[in-house]
């Protein structure tokens, strides 16, 4: 099985410079410090399994979003009306996050 989080989106992915330039880094203090965040544009398959679960019209895999950096994203983007997982578009700020267990065959 595999797990994979969606981040929905009204405009396209831009990752903040602040974000990209902690994840290029090679050196880090403490192990804890060893994170990242990242995100890709949906393959075809990927694309196929999750047609219609979403309103807004950018969709993305995410890798990273259990840590800080997301929250930094989330913070330079609030602006932004984004939805992680598979939530309805509303008025509201909130963010949650959905990881789905998938089979994926070859």
């Amino acid at each position: 099985m595999t797990q994979i989080t969606f981040l929905a989106s009204s405009k396209p992915f831009e990752i903040p410079d602040e974000i990209e330039e902690y994840n290029n880094r090679t050196v880090f203090e403490r192990e804890e410090d060893v994170i990242f965040f990242s995100v890709q544009e949906v393959d075809d398959y990927w694309k196929k399994k999750i047609e219609g679960l979403f309103s807004l019209p950018y969709v993305y895999e995410v890798n990273g979003v259990g840590n800080r950096l997301f929250l930094t994203y989330i913070g330079k983007v609030s602006g932004i009306r984004r939805c992680v997982g598979n939530l309805p578009s509303t008025k509201s700020t909130r963010f949650r996050r959905i990881q789905t267990k998938v089979g994926r065959s070859s």
